[in-house]
């Protein structure tokens, strides 16, 4: 199993994430992380597990985290620019910078 971060245009080279979103209005946190997972990656859902939520206060923002299992080919829309994939343990050791991560759930 391999867990995915990618790279927007904006940012500078070496900085990746989680894909992530905003939730729509009348969507539950489960179907937007599908919906961004698909509108940012092209991958489709086939299981959603939540991890927890974590307040990002320099961002007024509380983060709503799911581990996401998907099927299908990459395909990065216009905003972002690069992939990569890690194994479970390339990202419990990955430096995010600010943003801390707890421990894999997968």
């Amino acid at each position: 199993m391999k867990y995915l971060l990618a790279r927007n245009h904006a940012w500078p080279a070496g900085l990746f994430s989680l894909i992530s979103g905003f939730i729509e209005e009348g969507e539950s946190p489960e179907i937007s992380i599908e919906r961004e997972v698909m509108e940012e990656v092209g991958l489709k859902a086939i299981s959603t597990h939540f991890l927890g939520h974590f307040p990002f206060p320099a961002m007024n923002q509380l983060i709503i985290a799911f581990a996401v299992k998907a099927e299908g080919d990459i395909k990065l829309n216009e905003e972002l620019l690069e992939y990569k994939l890690l194994s479970k343990e390339e990202l419990a050791n990955y430096y995010f910078g600010m943003l801390k991560l707890g421990q894999p759930c997968c």
